[in-house]
């Protein structure tokens, strides 16, 4: 299964509104249409998971997504992010290789966004992706 397909079969499941696949090095693999995001963009939210300092300046400055400033929930260290906007949210979940970084827009509930990117991480841990 291509790249591109695992994205396919995220927005399919109707819990995303957008999603992209980046590598750690911020490089794109595969993203939902119109939404390409910069690699430094992802490469400042792969380091605000892995860096306490740097997460430590979220709830301050919230979180940048496709050039839009989410504010910041939550942070599981070395896992993930969790941000929310008037109408909808952000999630960032890092894998071993990989880093997916999906948004939501109401009706679709936060909770539908975040189990369907997690279980998709996991799937990626297990593959060692």
């Amino acid at each position: 299964m291509s790249w591109q397909s695992h994205v396919e079969a995220l927005e399919a499941n109707g819990h995303v509104t957008k999603v992209a696949i980046h590598g750690q090095d911020g490089n794109k693999w595969a993203s939902s249409t119109d939404f390409d995001l910069n690699p430094d963009e992802v490469r400042s939210l792969i380091y605000a998971i892995d860096n306490e300092q740097a997460a430590a300046l979220l709830p301050q400055h919230g979180v940048l997504v496709h050039a839009t400033k989410y504010q910041y929930l939550r942070r599981d260290a070395g896992r993930s992010i969790y941000a929310k906007s008037r109408t909808g949210g952000a999630v960032v979940c890092k894998t071993t290789k990989a880093v997916i970084i999906a948004t939501f827009e109401n009706p679709i509930s936060a909770t539908d966004c975040v189990c369907d990117v997690e279980r998709f991480a996991d799937f990626l841990v297990s593959m060692q992706m």
